[in-house]
């Protein structure tokens, strides 16, 4: 490593990242509330979310999307009441309470459970 400690090359590639992805997102300063997005919109967008998808990939992380309708019950169950009054929950034709996910950790890990995938150490999703 030339001499460079392991913490100082990872804030070094940390800071090259931050500088990349901020070079990637370069546009207006300020977004309006609503925006309404025109196809040519649309695909500047798109072509930096491939960027990004691409900068992530490439840097060993793996592309999870989770549905955004889940199952309430795993959200409310573990965060109580209080979020209940926060989150857009309906019920689906058979009965069961679904929501709107409000993050995305608890659908990828449910489905890393559902799916029996084998998990060590730390992931990169």
């Amino acid at each position: 490593m030339g001499g460079q400690s392991r913490g100082a090359e990872k804030a070094s590639n940390a800071t090259r990242w931050v500088a990349e992805i901020k070079a990637m997102l370069k546009g207006p300063a300020v977004m309006p509330a609503f925006p309404y997005y025109n196809a040519p919109t649309i695909d500047a967008l798109n072509s930096q979310a491939v960027a990004l998808l691409k900068l992530f990939a490439a840097r060993g992380y793996v592309r999870e999307e989770p549905a955004v309708l889940q199952p309430a019950e795993i959200f409310l169950d573990r965060s109580g009441e209080e979020i209940r009054r926060r989150t857009f929950t309906l019920m689906d034709p058979s009965g069961r309470e679904l929501c709107l996910r409000p993050d995305l950790t608890i659908p990828i890990c449910r489905q890393a459970v559902l799916d029996k995938r084998s998990v060590s150490g730390a992931h990169r999703l």
